[in-house]
């Protein structure tokens, strides 16, 4: 059927991209963050060529897991996807966003591809007495790789020592949901 974000139809400039997440916390689409667009999806904004249908992001990446969505050009264009994609966990205030821009035949500049981290912990959050810390950035806790080449974003902690065991342990006690 298709909107104006998702479409079936040919799909050049296609890019499979892999969204690792290689954290304790489970991330859920960004209801919040309309496409700004009359389909009013929500979850992703794209600026140029489409999301593929039945290859859309899910709905949720679970901890230590794989989330797999496809964008792509227009049938028959020569204009190749840009957009963004938002994940978040609502109850530790942690936002995730992707970024993509892949290149066309006529295009002059290369692929480009980013993922940012932003939100703090709200410091009265029961986890974070359990602490006995200053909440940090999430920014400053979670690092992201992103290879282009082969469209693979990656979460992960930058620090997997007994500080990190410890929060998750935390947030596991608070009832707020966490892998291990």
């Amino acid at each position: 059927m298709g909107n104006a974000c998702v479409a079936a139809g040919g799909t050049p400039h296609r890019a499979d991209i892999t969204v690792v997440n290689d954290t304790n916390f489970p991330l859920q689409l960004d209801q919040s963050v309309g496409c700004n667009r009359e389909c009013q999806c929500k979850g992703w904004q794209v600026t140029e060529g489409k999301i593929v249908e039945g290859c859309q992001p899910p709905d949720e990446i679970p901890a230590f897991s794989k989330g797999l969505f496809s964008v792509s050009g227009r049938d028959s264009s020569a204009v190749a996807p840009e957009g963004k994609v938002f994940y978040r966990n609502e109850a530790l205030k942690l936002d995730v966003t992707l970024s993509f821009t892949k290149t066309g035949w006529a295009s002059k500049h290369n692929s480009a591809a980013s993922m940012t981290v932003n939100g703090k912990p709200d410091a009265k959050d029961s986890w974070i007495r359990v602490i006995k810390k200053e909440p940090k950035r999430w920014s400053e806790v979670l690092a992201t790789d992103v290879n282009v080449d082969t469209w693979t974003f990656t979460l992960r902690p930058r620090e997997t020592g007994e500080d990190w065991m410890k929060m998750v342990r935390a947030i596991g006690d608070a009832k707020i949901k966490v892998g291990f």
